[in-house]
């Protein structure tokens, strides 16, 4: 079974009201509009939670957000304020918006991961490094020789030294490598990675981003929408109120 890469944060939002017969995030941006509605932020059932709930999950970041069900007949949006989540936890937005727990981060991490998907993209970042090895075992085979696969430079100095590489594989260990003496092993316990997908790996930590760019490619992100887009309504930009920490 898969599991969530070691210390990645997740946030899961629950929600219930029997009105909606779908339920969709709809995300602020920098320019303050909104997402629209999708297949990619739609909630899903978790009425294994609680009968009735819906549950939206996703990596940890800050997040401003409304609810809808894909019209312009039935909003939440915290009276005007919007919804806004700034640490990692499980919420309910439930006459307001409460942490009642800390995440499930193997059933996270089991939600994002698409079941047809072939491909693990790994960034690592190394601002002291010219090159970059990557010395990995996927899916049980042999580990490669040393000092492992050279990585791809993605990045100039000034923004910190980002080396990518891409493994066709469902799960794998690595380690990280200058081609010398050099390496970042996790403390001797490797980096494990469970699941197919893009993933930054820095200071010891492994974060899930998204599905890869090949995957992307040969399996784009579902965008159909299983209720009409809403009308165009306006969510009034206020300044934000803090959730409520339980």
């Amino acid at each position: 079974m898969s599991s969530a890469p070691p210390q990645q944060q997740w946030i899961e939002i629950f929600h219930s009201k029997p009105s909606m017969r779908f339920c969709y995030l709809l995300e602020k941006l920098p320019d303050s509009s909104f997402t629209k509605p999708s297949a990619q932020n739609q909630l899903r059932d978790a009425s294994h939670i609680r009968d009735g709930f819906r549950v939206f999950r996703l990596p940890f970041r800050p997040i401003e957000f409304v609810l809808t069900n894909g019209t312009d007949r039935n909003w939440e949006d915290n009276n005007g304020h919007n919804y806004t989540i700034q640490q990692p936890g499980r919420y309910v937005v439930e006459h307001g918006i409460r942490r009642v727990a800390d995440a499930d981060a193997n059933e996270c991490f089991q939600t994002l991961c698409r079941p047809l998907d072939k491909f693990i993209q790994i960034s690592f970042r190394a601002d002291l490094w010219h090159t970059c090895y990557c010395s990995y075992q996927r899916d049980d085979l042999e580990w490669t020789k040393a000092p492992g696969e050279l990585m791809k430079l993605l990045s100039t100095p000034s923004e910190g030294r980002h080396f990518e590489i891409v493994v066709e594989a469902s799960r794998m260990a690595c380690a990280f490598n200058d081609g010398g003496e050099n390496w970042d092993s996790r403390l001797n316990k490797n980096y494990l990675i469970g699941c197919p997908g893009k993933y930054q790996v820095s200071a010891g930590v492994v974060r899930y981003i998204s599905p890869s760019d090949p995957d992307l490619k040969r399996q784009p992100l579902a965008d159909a929408v299983e209720q009409p887009p809403p009308a165009s309504k306006v969510v009034k930009t206020v300044t934000a109120m803090p959730a409520v920490v339980q």
